[in-house]
């Protein structure tokens, strides 16, 4: 075989191979976009009930360093949002979140009192983007003596479906949910299905506390 029959003979096997790739990605692609469908019909009409509903939330957020925190709060402003991008000519679903509050009708009043827990305190507060205030004390020579927090009974949640094409998975992310915990797992599109988002549901609304549990073994299974 000559040099031009050989590169001849590689540059189609490569041109085979990319077609087969782009083949497969097309199939996975529409599946993925067919099952972030199925994902926000769900949100939204999970989110339209619970919205009239608006249950009370079974999270419990507690604040370091306090001994207290938020409970008792109601499940409400339920928001869904979805992002698409373009493949292969049309637009796909690559992003679906829905968002809500744990909303209170109170505010907390802290008195912070050992200052190296500021740090800890705040940290926890803005990654849980709650809104609140400080009033800073000092003492007789203008030195930092603590202060007082006010935090409003507001916490954010988010659930969020985020594609991934290459696996054909399908990436949870899943924050605030029922205290300042951000969890996450990963589902082959094969196995999304609505038993699957029953159970995040159920989770949302304090139905299944088993969730995280199983969501762990899930996780740690090597099969």
């Amino acid at each position: 075989m000559g040099l031009l029959d050989q590169l001849t003979h590689e540059a189609n096997a490569k041109r085979n191979a990319q077609s087969v790739d782009m083949d497969r990605l097309r199939q996975q692609t529409r599946l993925l976009d067919e099952k972030m469908k199925l994902v926000l019909t769900y949100f939204e009409q999970f989110g339209q009930q619970c919205e009239v509903l608006q249950r009370e939330s079974k999270g419990v957020f507690e604040l370091p360093g306090f001994g207290t925190g938020f409970k008792d709060l109601k499940l409400t402003h339920f928001r869904t949002i979805q992002r698409a991008k373009e493949f292969d000519g049309a637009e796909v679903f690559h992003f679906v979140q829905l968002s809500y509050l744990h909303k209170g009708d109170y505010q907390l009043h802290l008195d912070l009192r050992a200052l190296n827990m500021r740090k800890p305190i705040e940290d926890r507060i803005h990654s849980a983007a709650l809104k609140y205030s400080f009033y800073e004390r000092f003492d007789e020579h203008g030195n930092a003596a603590g202060g007082r927090y006010t935090v409003d009974a507001d916490v954010y949640a988010v659930v969020r479906c985020t594609v991934m094409t290459e696996t054909a998975q399908i990436h949870f992310y899943l924050k605030n949910i029922e205290g300042f915990e951000t969890e996450r797992f990963i589902c082959h599109v094969s196995e999304l299905s609505s038993e699957l988002l029953d159970s995040v549901g159920k989770y949302i609304l304090g139905l299944d506390r088993q969730f995280k549990r199983r969501l762990s073994l899930a996780l740690s299974d090597p099969d």
